[in-house]
């Protein structure tokens, strides 16, 4: 799987888990990847004004591409 960001940029991983750590290996955040989930929920919120919801990593990224900030395909 892959995802694709904005920029063009593609992100890898075979699992959501390891997708996720790749999106957020990518920024500036260390942090642990639920710290940086819910902190991107919050910037969603300020930027979009719409909340996410999600219960793990599959839904949270799915949440992005419903928003139109990442394209998730397969490989």
């Amino acid at each position: 799987m892959y995802l694709k960001l904005s920029s063009g940029k593609k992100l890898s991983g075979d699992t959501w888990k390891e997708l996720l750590t790749a999106l957020r290996d990518d920024t500036y955040f260390d942090q642990s990847i639920g710290d940086y989930m819910t902190g991107v929920g919050l910037r969603i919120e300020v930027l979009y004004n719409q909340e996410i919801s999600y219960q793990d990593e599959e839904s949270f990224l799915r949440e992005l591409e419903r928003l139109g900030i990442i394209e998730i395909g397969s490989k």
